[in-house]
C-alpha cells in the first residue's frame, strides 16, 4: 500500500466529502515539514523538526507525513480503503484478516478480483479493510 500516491488519497477522500487541508499553515518554514519526530542523535533521543523536503497542495509537510495524515482521516472516517487497493495488495490485505481469498475453478481475474473486492466490503465487521494497517 505504501506505493499509492497522496493524489489517490486526496481524490479519494474528496470523492467521499471529508475535508482535509492542503495549504502550508501560516507560520511555518515553507518547504520543510515541521512534523516533530523523536531522533536517535550519538545515542541521545531528541525531538526536533522532520526536516524533510516538501511539496505544493502538502499542507507544508512531506510525503510520508501527508500520507500519514490522509491516512488518519481516512481511518477516522472509517472509509474502506479496498477500492484503492490492485489485485496484489488486495490479495495479501485478504489472507492478513484471514479472508478467503480462494480462487474457483476455472475463476478468471476479470471475475476473481471483483468478487474478493464485494468479500471485503461484506465482511460483518464492516468491511474487513477498514482501516489501513502499518502503512
Amino acid at each position: 500500500m505504501d506505493c499509492i500516491a497522496c493524489s489517490l488519497f486526496d481524490c479519494y477522500l474528496q470523492n467521499k466529502c471529508v475535508e482535509f487541508n492542503t495549504n502550508t499553515p501560516p507560520g511555518t518554514q515553507a518547504g520543510m515539514c515541521g512534523v516533530i519526530e523523536q531522533k536517535d542523535e550519538g545515542g541521545q533521543q531528541t525531538d526536533s523538526a522532520c526536516g524533510a523536503q516538501t511539496q505544493p497542495g502538502h499542507a507544508g509537510l512531506c510525503e510520508k507525513h501527508y500520507r500519514e495524515y490522509l491516512v488518519s482521516l481516512i481511518n477516522g472516517h472509517s472509509i474502506d480503503p479496498a477500492p484503492l487497493f490492485n489485485a496484489n495488495e488486495m490479495v495479501l490485505a485478504c489472507r492478513r484478516y484471514q479472508v478467503d481469498d480462494a480462487r474457483g475453478e476455472m475463476e478468471d481475474d476479470v471475475t476473481y478480483y471483483p468478487r474478493v473486492l464485494e468479500v471485503c466490503f461484506d465482511d460483518p465487521c464492516g468491511g474487513v479493510l477498514g482501516v489501513f494497517p502499518n502503512i
